[in-house]
């Protein structure tokens, strides 16, 4: 297992069938973590499924585009905000857009700029507010820092 991993940490995860087949890379959270069998516990983005996984089938996210050390600051509905568009599918570009709605579970409704809207993005997949570490506050949507 690796040590670096943690509870909480944003990863991509893949499962196997007994065929032997194993599945794409998708992102997720790890949840919990069990040890003593080698296993992480992993919430995946795209629909809330939870999975116990073998340790070879998780690894750290690397794509994760925040400075390091970042706090995302809370979000409120009418926030001006960038944020990626299908980003489960592939896309890695930010669009603007208005956050709606602000679900229990962190995930935001966006409506886009251009009229397109995503009923459930993860907050890591939206540009609004942020501190990092060193203290640089950032507004992607109202014109960076």
């Amino acid at each position: 297992m690796d040590p670096i991993l943690k509870v909480g940490d944003y990863v991509d995860a893949r499962w196997s069938v007994p065929n032997g087949k194993e599945y794409p890379w998708f992102p997720g959270t790890i949840i919990g973590i069990k040890p003593n069998k080698g296993h992480y516990i992993v919430r995946f983005e795209e629909d809330d499924e939870i999975y116990e996984l073998l340790a070879k089938h998780v690894r750290k996210s690397t794509d994760y585009d925040f400075p390091k050390h970042v706090r995302f600051l809370p979000l409120s509905v009418g926030d001006k905000v960038e944020a990626r568009w299908r980003h489960a599918d592939g896309n890695k570009k930010w669009y603007k857009g208005t956050v709606m709605n602000i679900h229990p579970n962190g995930k935001c409704a966006i409506l886009y700029d251009d009229g397109d809207f995503e009923p459930f993005v993860l907050r890591k997949n939206i540009r609004g507010k942020e501190v990092t570490a060193d203290g640089w506050k950032y507004d992607w949507a109202g014109g960076g820092r």
